[in-house]
């Protein structure tokens, strides 16, 4: 049996140190071609270098890049779909151009370019740090003052958006970021349409639910092709301060789409301080006015949600207790039209010169003494 001279065994050493490398190496671009959408692994976007997925949605995938001439880190989000395979797709990312396009705000992404590269439609956005706002509700615990007052961020977010007459028609936890700063940024206004358009219907013509089931308003889920306004994000808004107060949805999601889509429709949600007995009234009438199931009971506007957020923060008397005699009263006591018609001019009348006074500084709440128990200092759960 022949013995291998040293050098005969130095360089078998070497050439399998060289195929370990190469093991090492391959396993290393495999790694990095699974961070990429399969269909985009090989597209390259002028300018721009991708890194790794942070989002993956429906309409198209997110990627955490480079921007060659300044080294700026940016988002790009590159769509699923060819043009020519899906045309609602591409109306939706066209029209999200249009929209980020003109929305300035500090709370809502940035659009810095956008076009269309081997086939696919790209944008480029402003990349945001941070955690969808549940789990930053979550993590910080959150007094319930506190999650109050970076709620009124997002509604003076979305607030703009309604000015600029657009609806976002997709609000939910996870397209709402909050940075390192505790600022929220509202993100992929992929559903987001124009006010003055006609919209797209809630069910596709192939019977997908367009949105997000558990933060959807009775109106979408019942399939209405007009009637899905500004209001339809302030049910949204709703259920998200709904969550982020209580650790729970809503509405009960188990069971059939269809199940659930009734319970949307129909179902009224549990009180709020059923779930947190800290809650006080004046936090679940705001909550329940953003959930009524008939949108003109509900608050017109994010802006006007706003508006009632901060009274309550600063003191004052919130304008959803006008109403608060109507939505407390349970659905088999809910009295006749004419009933309700002779009770809500008794009780506006009543009230209106109460409510002007309290927009008197004079007549402001000592907090503790009137309605209010104090400041709701207890940590989220």
């Amino acid at each position: 049996m022949n013995v291998p001279s040293d050098k005969q065994v130095a360089h078998r050493i070497r050439s399998l140190v060289s195929d370990a490398r190469k093991a090492v190496d391959g396993a290393a671009r495999v790694e990095s071609a699974r961070k990429l959408q399969p269909d985009h692994i090989g597209i390259a976007i002028p300018g721009y270098v991708l890194h790794e997925v942070i989002h993956r949605g429906g309409q198209g995938t997110v990627y955490e890049a480079t921007q060659g001439e300044t080294g700026t880190r940016v988002a790009v989000k590159i769509m699923n779909d060819r043009p020519t395979r899906h045309a609602d797709d591409i109306f939706r990312f066209k029209r999200e151009v249009e929209i980020l396009s003109r929305l300035r705000h500090p709370g809502v992404v940035t659009l810095f370019d956008g076009g269309i590269e081997d086939g696919r439609i790209f944008l480029v956005m402003e990349l945001i740090r941070g955690k969808a706002i549940d789990d930053f509700v979550l993590e910080q615990r959150l007094s319930i003052d506190d999650c109050l007052r970076l709620f009124l961020s997002l509604c003076e977010a979305v607030g703009e958006a309604h000015v600029c007459g657009v609806v976002h028609r997709d609000l939910k936890p996870s397209n709402i970021l909050v940075d390192a700063e505790g600022l929220p940024h509202v993100l992929d206004f992929g559903l987001a349409k124009p006010v003055s358009t006609k919209q797209l219907p809630t069910l596709t013509e192939t019977g997908a639910f367009v949105g997000s089931l558990a933060w959807t308003s009775p109106e979408q889920a019942g399939g209405c092709r007009d009637g899905v306004d500004i209001r339809a994000d302030v049910h949204a808004l709703g259920l998200i301060l709904y969550k982020n107060l209580t650790g729970e949805y809503a509405f009960n999601l188990e069971g059939s789409v269809p199940a659930m889509l009734e319970r949307v429709i129909h179902e009224r949600p549990q009180q709020p301080s059923d779930h947190r007995p800290a809650i006080n009234d004046e936090v679940e009438t705001i909550i329940l006015k953003c959930l009524q199931k008939d949108k003109k009971r509900r608050y017109q506007s994010a802006n006007e949600l706003a508006l009632d957020v901060r009274r309550y923060l600063d003191g004052y008397a919130i304008e959803a207790k006008r109403d608060s005699a109507f939505y407390v009263l349970p659905a088999k006591n809910t009295p006749s039209p004419s009933a309700s018609r002779c009770c809500s001019s008794l009780i506006r009348d009543c009230s209106d010169g109460l409510w002007h006074h309290n927009d008197n500084p004079a007549w402001r709440r000592t907090k503790g003494k009137t309605h209010r128990r104090g400041p709701n200092r207890e940590c989220c759960h």
